[in-house]
Order: C-alpha cells, then structure tokens, then sequence
C-alpha cells in the first residue's frame, strides 16, 4: 500500500493512500544533502520501461483509478477510503488542533494528531480522536491503527483501546517506532476514552489553556482531506516538537516515479504504465503507493519501480525501506523482493490482515536490524 505530549500529542503515521508525514536527517546540514531523492531525470528500466521522476499530485491522480480498480478486481467492493479530517480553531481562527486520518478496508488510520502547545490538557486531543474513531465505525470500521515515535506519545493511546504490536528500529538518532491498534473498535465499551460522548458533534465548546484563559473553541470537518494550508501548520508543528524534544527537526522527502513505454510523449501521461509514491522518514524509506497497469501486470514494471525507489532512497542516505501491502495485495511480491514480515494485523474487512514488512538497503543495517527490532507476537 500502505504520528505528542501526554494529554494530545502529536503523531505521525506512515500514510497508506494519501500523504503527509515527517522525517529527519541527523543534523539540519546533512539535511539537505542526504534527504532529496537523488532520482534520475530519466534511466533504462530492465522490465523494458523508461523510469523517470513525476510529480506527486500526476502520481496520485493517475494512480487512484487504478488503486480502486485493483481493489474491484480483487475483492469485489472499493476501498471505501474517506478522509476523517477536523480542526477546532479558536475565536479569532487560530488554530488549536487538527486530526488527520482515514478510513479504508474496514480501518481507521491515525496519521496526524496535533493540539497547539498551551492547548494540550484542554482535552481537544481526546475529542479529535473520538471523532475521528466515531466517523469509522459508523463506516463499519472495526480495527484502527497509529504510529509513533518513543518521545512522542506511545503511552497516550492505549487510554483509546490501543494496545503495542511490535516497536521497528534502524532509524537514525536510534529512535524507536512504535505501531499500536485498536482490534476492538466495533465493540461497545472497548476503547476506554475512545468511547463517544453526548457533546462530541457539537460544534463549539469552551476550554482552558494553560495560563487559566477561557476559550471558545469550534469544530471545523474538512470531509475533502487535508488543504496545504494545514499541511503545512502539521509539518512546523512537527519540526518544531521534535526540535523540542530531541534536538532535531523532523523532515521528510516524498518523490514519485512512473514507469512510461519507450518513446512516449515526454509528458502528459502518454504511455505510463505504472508509478510509484515514496517518503523518506527519519532515514527509512517508505513505499506508499506501487501501481502497475492492469495490461502490463507481471512484465517486471512492478520489480523495475521498486528497485528505482531503492537505489534513490540509498542515495539519500537510508538505511532500510518499509511497505504495507494486505494479504490480498502484494506480500508475496515483497517477498520475492527480499523483504521480511515484521508483523500482521488480522481485523480488517472480509477477514483481510496487514503486512508490515521491512528490507535493509545495506549490509549494516541488515545486521543491525535482525539484533535490534522487537516484534511482539500477533
């Protein structure tokens, strides 16, 4: 396919259809050198493609149809993804907090959680994870999932229904990623704090930020997803946590590739046959969306893009790459890839589990990975 103080964090996921995240070099100079995606303008294939960079907003609009389609020829249904997108912003429209996750396949994705800093035990984090944990139930969710880091907010969830699935290294600074779930998200009175409240679809309410003041906060849903805007204020805001917390600021590279048949139009769109969506975070590659024309399916297209985004993510200094793929996706492929099984999540729709799968890009950190990681067992 295929992220925080204690009262409302802030975390970042790996998104799994749409965008966002960050990540971070080890120090703001080695930013810049090691964290762009050091992608050829245009390069050979060997499936018999020309591999060459594209833009984010091309990849997504040509790989959305297809993503579906997938998933009709598949299993029958579509995905059903929905943005679960809201902010709550303060009299004079400052903003005091924002959730960004999705639902897709029966799940709820928590990507971005984010509560301004004097606003933290006002409980503005809990209301914007009800909503959100309330919108996928009501879209028959029944298992939910979130991501972070060691210094962010592992802790903080569980008080939601989620419990620790396993921890993934091999990031730089030696931080730790947490995954956690929500298995029991359908049943009534398993997600502790999680749990809706009379007032949560109210669309104002006051509350008390840390000096004492008395605010009015109001409830904004963006049911389009994320606008740049608050993208943005998501990004700083993360920087500048991690800043805090660690010393460093995160940062992330996303980059796309497309795979288009020899002496195709230079650009719009003539003869691409597959791309693929990739971020760097914290120094690990992350694949977010492989998709392969149906017609050209099983030609090495899918093989070609994957290991284009590999060498580009070496080049920018990572040590290992990630993907999740469900079972009736691609984990075999991965497999076939030399990628390894760190975990699998039962739960979601029609009985389908997803494979959290990992591969080092380098000799050191294969070792450093096999003695490091700690998957606690499904």
């Amino acid at each position: 396919m295929a992220a925080a103080t204690p009262a409302a964090a802030v975390v970042e996921s790996v998104p799994t259809m749409a965008a966002a995240a960050a990540g971070a070099a080890p120090t703001a100079a080695a930013a810049a050198a090691t964290e762009t995606a050091n992608t050829p303008a245009a390069a050979s294939g060997a499936a018999g493609v020309v591999l060459r960079e594209l833009g984010i907003d091309e990849a997504d609009a040509y790989s959305s149809d297809l993503f579906e389609e997938f998933y009709m020829e598949r299993v029958g249904a579509p995905s059903g993804y929905t943005p679960l997108v809201w902010e709550v912003v303060g009299p004079d429209g400052e903003r005091l907090g924002a959730i960004d996750a999705e639902y897709y396949w029966g799940g709820v994705v928590i990507s971005r959680l984010v509560v301004a800093p004097e606003f933290r035990r006002a409980g503005l984090g809990g209301w914007l994870m009800r909503l959100a944990l309330a919108a996928g139930r009501r879209l028959g969710a029944t298992v939910a999932t979130v991501n972070t880091f060691s210094y962010q907010a592992p802790d903080y969830y569980p008080r939601f229904g989620f419990t620790p699935d396993f921890v993934r290294r091999g990031f730089r600074r030696d931080l730790a990623f947490h995954y956690l779930s929500a298995r029991r998200l359908a049943e009534v009175g398993a997600s502790g704090e999680g749990e809706p409240r009379a007032d949560d679809e109210l669309p104002e309410r006051e509350v008390t930020d840390a000096s004492g003041r008395r605010v009015r906060a109001t409830l904004r849903h963006l049911p389009d997803g994320v606008p740049p805007e608050l993208g943005t204020w998501f990004k700083a805001a993360f920087a500048a946590f991690s800043q805090a917390s660690i010393g460093d600021e995160s940062r992330s590279t996303r980059f796309a590739l497309e795979a288009v048949l020899p002496g195709a139009a230079a650009d719009g769109g003539g003869g691409r046959v597959g791309t693929i969506q990739c971020k760097t975070f914290w120094g690990v590659l992350f694949i977010a969306l492989l998709t392969v024309a149906p017609a050209h399916r099983r030609g090495g297209i899918g093989t070609a893009l994957v290991e284009a985004a590999m060498a580009a993510g070496r080049a920018a200094g990572c040590r290992n790459v990630c993907v999740e793929t469900f079972s009736f996706q691609a984990p075999g492929f991965y497999t076939r890839l030399g990628f390894a099984t760190d975990f699998v999540l039962p739960g979601w729709k029609d009985g389908a589990s997803m494979y959290y799968m990992r591969r080092p890009l380098d000799d050191a950190a294969a070792a450093a990975d096999a003695a490091a990681d700690t998957p606690a067992p499904t």
